[in-house]
């Protein structure tokens, strides 16, 4: 098979990308079995699931999953002999033939073979396992496998990451240098060498053997004469490392910051989206590469405005949280009013409000580093959302290079990792824009401000500030599909930056709030959006583990949640779908959706109109995010083809039923795209 991959240059989990999604596609549903009735007193096979398997793991393994079964089943009145043959010598059968009386079945067990498996080479391997009923033909039928091969242990290069510097003319810079480590998982010695593509930057070492199992380190600095001449702006540079053993390359980004002043201003106030800090002197400050505000501390906050006090009625409102945190649940000191009729009094706690009574004689000491998250408060209590606005004042303990991301305001890491400089621009197509695409102004103003989004369940609706963000996961996952599309437009590249540095950001607070253990658990039309702008982030940034996401189980989302495969499900024959939803074997297959099929399933329903989140307020807004992720090619990164296939049938079954407005679309935009290009991944 001819796999027309395109790479992610600093990941070899990117082999996965768009080969996958072709050998997938190659293999159909996994088989075309034969549904026609059998002749009277006749024989018919029956093998379940109808799904391809696919599996995934390092050269050598093991592979992950490991195995799978089939189930072959006579459904005719007279007995059946049939066959399983393997297309390829790295596959095992635990049964491959057999004789079964009317209504028996045998369970077969797929696995891999111990001595070829190993063998196999990094790359997308594809197979089958061909059912043949010997007595009639009746039934006979195919199941697809796909193998992902990563390639095997190579040289490791900790960090995952680029670096960038900054310093004035004439410098110094800081950081002055960046050792990374260089490790050699392997059984035998590996042979590696260093070289960097600009003149002035320093390697500590140009190459050099490993032992198996050791590790050495690399450490970049620069020439002092080099950095003196250097002029003000930005410069690129690339550190290239070779494992010259097995023959694979790892580059690491440079980024050289020239400033009229190293590390910002001084000031003694700032002000953002209508909230002021102030503090009792003058400190280094700056802005984050999407405009948010950074200060150098220990910084002591004398004041912030609007301030946070107790009203006649007892409410506390415009209330601050220092990390903020998922682990809190819907615990929160932002305002005392909030989640309205739902509350209890655990919901707000006023040690949790950083900004409660804040003045000079009573001020706010914060250490760094840590994140700020100020908010105004809605005037009426008891709104949704109560939340009118909110800023981040990140406190660092050293300054940030020049272009750096803001770090995730929930948990309490908060390394910088990220540059712009770092963004990977070749991960975005270049696509015809649709009559109805709108303007990169209206949708680069929606992720101007900070997605607060760490308060789990639906409840979270409440502290989605009504000028930062929409507050139902429906119209998030609107904008977050508009803008992944956008990204995707044939339109000169400055004109995307401003939206490309705004949604990576947002992926990275996603991305934060996930790892301090948040999770978007499938309900209604409250949990979409989430995922995209997580996985797009680690993509264009080169972090690994963004952009694995889909293969971290412990972290969920709503549109996973929702979408799944028909099953005829053990222990007992003819029962679908564990007995829930009205399914039978004419729906053996079938990708479906329900409003919680992973905790809820007795919500689940064959019928089309029986639940009127399927039509108001999931997969009518997951056009854009899903075409975006065809088109970069990160389906299998995905990890959840239940999800892509059921949005064809979402469109297919509502076009057959006349159904074109808004419940097809919730805006025209991402449809437009969807015909336009869909047919092309």
């Amino acid at each position: 098979m001819l796999l027309q991959l395109r790479f992610h240059r600093a990941f070899h989990v990117h082999l996965l990308v768009a080969a996958l999604s072709a050998a997938l596609a190659s293999c159909g549903a996994g088989g075309h079995p034969d549904r026609s009735a059998p002749p009277a007193g006749g024989a018919a096979l029956s093998v379940t699931p109808e799904t391809v398997f696919s599996s995934v793991g390092l050269q050598g393994g093991p592979f992950t999953p490991g195995a799978t079964t089939f189930t072959v089943k006579n459904l005719g009145s007279v007995a059946v002999s049939w066959e399983a043959d393997l297309s390829e010598n790295w596959l095992d059968l635990s049964v491959s033939a057999g004789t079964l009386l009317p209504g028996e079945e045998s369970i077969l067990l797929l696995t891999f073979d111990p001595l070829a498996a190993p063998k196999l080479g990094a790359g997308i391997h594809t197979a089958s396992v061909d059912f043949t009923n010997l007595t009639n033909g009746v039934g006979s039928t195919f199941r697809g496998v796909t193998l992902a091969v990563l390639a095997g242990p190579t040289l490791g290069v900790a960090p995952g990451f680029g670096f960038a510097v900054a310093g004035p003319v004439g410098g110094p810079f800081a950081p002055a240098s960046r050792t990374y480590t260089l490790s050699n998982p392997t059984s035998n010695p590996l042979d590696w060498a260093a070289s960097v593509n600009t003149v002035g930057i320093l390697l500590s070492s140009t190459g050099g053997t490993i032992a198996a199992g050791d590790q050495t380190t690399l450490t970049v600095s620069f020439d002092p004469v080099f950095v003196a001449g250097l002029p003000l702006g930005n410069q690129q540079a690339r550190i290239t490392i070779q494992d010259l053993t097995n023959g694979t390359t790892t580059t690491r980004g440079l980024s050289l910051n020239v400033n009229a002043a190293s590390g910002g201003a001084l000031a003694s106030s700032l002000t953002q989206f209508g909230i002021t800090w102030t503090f009792d002197q003058d400190y280094l400050i700056g802005q984050f590469a999407n405009g948010d505000w950074w200060v150098l501390g220990p910084v002591t906050i004398t004041s912030i405005d609007p301030p946070s006090d107790v009203d006649l009625t007892g409410r506390v409102q415009n209330g601050s949280m220092i990390d903020p945190s998922p682990q809190n649940g819907q615990t929160q000191g932002y305002d005392s009013a909030t989640y309205g009729q739902y509350a209890i009094p655990s919901n707000f706690s006023p040690a949790l409000n950083s900004a409660l009574a804040v003045a000079p004689q009573s001020p706010l000491v914060i250490q760094a580093p840590c994140s700020l998250v100020s908010t105004i408060s809605e005037t009426e209590p008891g709104v949704r959302p109560q939340l009118g606005s909110a800023a981040v004042l990140t406190v660092l303990d050293a300054a940030p290079a020049d272009g750096s991301f803001r770090p995730a305001y929930c948990g309490t890491d908060k390394t910088i990792r990220f540059n712009k400089s770092q963004l990977d621009w070749t991960l975005l197509a270049k696509l015809a824009p649709v009559p109805s695409t709108p303007s990169f102004a209206e949708v680069e103003a929606w992720f101007e401000r900070p997605w607060i989004d760490h308060v789990p369940i639906w409840a979270g609706n409440y502290i989605h500030p009504e000028a930062n963000m929409p507050n139902y996961g429906r119209d998030m996952c609107d904008e977050i599909s508009t803008a992944a599309l956008m990204l995707n437009l044939d339109v000169p590249d400055p004109e995307k930056e401003i939206l490309f540095v705004r949604f990576a950001q947002l992926g990275i607070d996603l991305w934060g709030i996930a790892q301090d253990g948040g999770r978007w658990t499938a309900s209604a039309g409250h949990m979409s959006g989430r995922k995209w702008p997580i996985l797009f982030a680690g993509l264009v940034l080169g972090d690994p583990d963004m952009s694995t996401v889909g293969f971290d189980r412990s972290i969920t989302f709503g549109e996973d949640g929702q979408t799944f495969y028909v099953q005829e499900t053990p222990p007992a024959s003819g029962i679908y779908n564990n007995g829930y939803g009205g399914y039978g074997p004419q729906n053996l297959g079938m990708a479906e959706w329900s409003t919680d099929h992973v905790n809820k399933p007795w919500f689940d329903d064959v019928d089309w109109f029986g639940d009127p989140y399927r039509l108001c307020c999931t997969a009518n807004v997951w056009w854009g995010e899903l075409l975006a992720c065809y088109v970069i090619g990160a389906k299998a990164l995905w990890n959840h083809d239940e999800l892509f296939d059921y949005q064809d049938r979402f469109l297919a079954t509502n076009r057959q039923l006349g159904i074109v407005d808004w419940r097809l679309s919730w805006r025209p935009f991402y449809l437009d795209m969807w015909d336009a290009y869909r047919a092309n991944y």
